[in-house]
């Protein structure tokens, strides 16, 4: 089981497309950059040994960097993540049995104990898991 100390990424892969408002040019950096309205991840994956997250969706965004949509988010070995947040200080321990609790109902709902498949969906500025549970204001995709 990794340590909170051993939390080094292992592997990354993006398979997808951004749109932009503008093209990518000289003036570009001169000026505003361009900004991203419409993203599509045909497949994402983040590895740390045997942790990963892999994510595959879409998502409009509008002009003031809000995003529409969902992203289907699976999380393999997703205890051993919680753990990490916990014994890492990132996530309060009983945050964490709570979140526990519901994880566990998704991967029972799922079928398999070790992986969870969740939709996660982005509408009129707000952020909700499973299209049930609210997760508050949904992050500005914004290029500085």
């Amino acid at each position: 089981m990794p340590r909170a100390g051993h939390a080094a990424l292992g592997t990354a892969e993006i398979d997808g497309t951004v749109a932009f408002d503008a093209p990518w040019d000289l003036d570009a950096l001169e000026t505003a950059r361009p900004q991203p309205r419409h993203i599509e991840l045909r497949r994402s994956r983040a590895g740390w040994g045997e942790l990963e997250l892999q994510a595959r969706g879409m998502l409009d965004i509008d002009a003031e960097g809000v995003p529409e949509g969902e992203v289907t988010v699976r999380a393999t070995n997703w205890k051993a993540m919680l753990q990490v947040a916990e014994q890492s200080g990132a996530l309060n321990p009983d945050l964490a049995k709570l979140i526990e609790g519901g994880l566990n109902l998704l991967a029972r709902m799922g079928g398999s104990g070790d992986a969870i498949d969740v939709p996660l969906s982005f509408k009129d500025g707000r952020m909700a898991l499973g299209g049930l549970v609210p997760l508050g204001a949904a992050p500005r995709i914004v290029l500085r």
